[in-house]
């Protein structure tokens, strides 16, 4: 395999989809590990791309109708940092009545469970006044047409580049102005009042702030206890919905891999999802009280919570670049074996979970493992069929784990540097 293959699983090929790929001529690769209904690869990911853009196509003349100074595709995603800033819908402030209504509508929404009443509520709320993008801003900010992870089409709009920051920042500048202008207009006994200028000018602020910035960089190093903490701090700013809260650019991005189950439920994603439960319950949203709970955290609490946030982002399947595949897996597997990782308490062998969709000869093998006295060649004549009802009545209590999941199930410690 090579960089140029696409694991059919890849948010790129599920939004093409196989077909339409094989029959605009792409050719599939098989990986020679795995089993009977194991990844197929995409060769061509030039073509794929081809196709994508192809598709999108007319998402993005919808979107040019909007009005956008640009529209384009980006099939890898937004390269966040050519647009510092971003432009984004308002709304208008509420009437008295409009308030009324809306708190009406919060109360029912509290109160019904139902999924297409919350969802007819929801609606109702957003359309007592609608949310509008400003026609000025719109001629200056554009919009990326891409992919999500899981392959569906998204549209991130009002991206600035850094060329028109200056025109919009001018721009909301002269809105302002012309508010206050208007504003004292209605009131003749006003006094005109110009917004006195800064006593330091921006671009000079950004140099003082920069030489601060690098002067914590250096000074941080000295109080690693403080990094950590501000580590902790921005996952966990992140994990509660307002990562811009931090002035350390780190986040997790949180991977949905449960789509990839559709053989047997996981108990570990309950308990995982009640874990992160009882830790949203505990942690302040307003960023100064979330600061100095976690400044006041004893270590351990405050790893526990390092932890959960970032235990979103891991994913142990064979997705993304080839390059440096092998040397995911590995990592991941000697995760695996240093947190003492139990399968046994997550997965239980049956024909329905795996043995069903592997080739007999796998199945022969597992059998074999667990109990070497039966007789091989018997079982390799056999039918499939008879090979799976052993198979179900042999493994019904067993721990036996097929490869993949298998670890080490004993927690051994990191190992520490002397000093």
């Amino acid at each position: 395999m090579t960089q140029a293959h696409v694991a059919e699983t890849d948010k790129l090929a599920r939004f093409v989809g196989v077909d339409a790929y094989v029959e605009a001529g792409g050719a599939v690769a098989s990986d020679l590990f795995a089993d009977e209904d194991g990844t197929r690869f995409l060769a061509d990911r030039e073509l794929l791309v081809r196709l994508a853009e192809a598709k999108l196509g007319p998402i993005v003349a919808e979107v040019q109708v909007e009005g956008w100074a640009f529209v384009e595709i980006s099939i890898d995603g937004v390269a966040w940092s050519q647009f510092p800033e971003r432009v984004r819908e308002r709304r208008r402030d509420l009437t008295t009545d409009e308030t009324a209504e809306q708190e009406r509508l919060y109360a029912r929404l509290d109160e019904t469970e139902d999924e297409a009443e919350i969802e007819k509520i929801e609606a109702a709320i957003d359309a007592l006044a609608p949310a509008q993008w400003e026609d000025d801003e719109v001629a200056l900010a554009g919009a990326i047409v891409t992919l999500s992870h899981s392959g569906d089409i998204k549209v991130e709009r009002g991206l600035v580049r850094v060329e028109d920051v200056k025109a919009l920042r001018a721009l909301r500048r002269k809105r302002t102005t012309s508010a206050h202008g208007a504003t004292d207009a209605d009131d003749e006994n006003t006094e005109v009042a110009t917004a006195p200028k800064p006593a330091v000018p921006a671009k000079l602020l950004d140099e003082l702030l920069a030489h601060k910035t690098l002067g914590l960089r250096v000074a941080i190093v000295d109080r690693p206890e403080l990094a950590l903490r501000l580590v902790a701090f921005s996952l966990a700013a992140s994990f509660m919905g307002g990562a811009s809260a931090s002035c350390l650019a780190i986040s997790v991005d949180h991977v949905d891999v449960g789509r990839s189950i559709t053989r047997a439920e996981s108990k570990a994603a309950d308990e995982f999802a009640e874990i992160g439960s009882v830790w949203r319950s505990r942690l302040p949203v307003n960023p100064e009280e979330l600061w100095g709970y976690i400044a006041s955290m004893d270590e351990p609490v405050l790893l526990e919570l390092i932890a959960v946030t970032i235990a979103y982002g891991i994913d142990l399947r064979r997705v993304g670049p080839m390059a440096g595949m092998e040397a995911r897996q590995a990592l991941g597997q000697t995760l695996c074996d240093r947190s003492g990782l139990d399968m046994t308490k997550y997965w239980k062998p049956s024909v329905e979970s795996y043995f069903e969709h592997v080739r007999k000869d796998a199945v022969v093998e597992a059998l074999m493992e667990v109990n070497p006295k039966l007789d091989r060649a018997a079982l390799e004549k056999a039918p499939k069929k008879e090979v799976l009802t052993r198979a179900k009545r042999t493994f019904k209590q067993s721990a036996w784990m097929p490869s993949p999941l298998r670890t080490t199930t004993e927690a051994t410690p990191l190992a520490v540097a002397a000093e």
